[in-house]
């Protein structure tokens, strides 16, 4: 084989985010077992060959693997518009108690 494409035709499941307004920073990950179809085919002339559809299949498990397992961080240092938290000391006052 001397060249494959992939499409990625299914990409389903949690996107977990967190914003770390103090870092600027923004990380991106898949949650779970995300469902995810990839199609790949041979540039190859020999459409039969074993050894491509051996090859085909190891890199479509691959490239579902490594989408599965990637975490992507942005930093968000450069957006202008970027949310900063506001510093909060803790609260040390009354103790409020309930009875019912």
């Amino acid at each position: 084989m001397r060249r494959a494409d992939f499409v990625i035709s299914k990409l389903s499941g949690r996107l977990n985010t967190l914003l770390d307004t103090d870092e600027k920073l923004a990380v991106l990950k898949f949650d779970g077992w995300p469902e995810i179809l990839v199609q790949v085919t041979s540039s190859s002339k020999s459409k039969s060959d074993a050894w491509d559809k051996n090859l085909t299949a190891t890199i479509s498990e691959a490239l579902t693997s490594s989408i599965r397992n990637s975490v992507l961080e942005v930093e968000c240092a450069g957006l202008k518009k970027f949310p900063v938290s506001p510093k909060v000391e803790p609260f040390t006052g009354v103790s409020v108690v309930f009875s019912f």
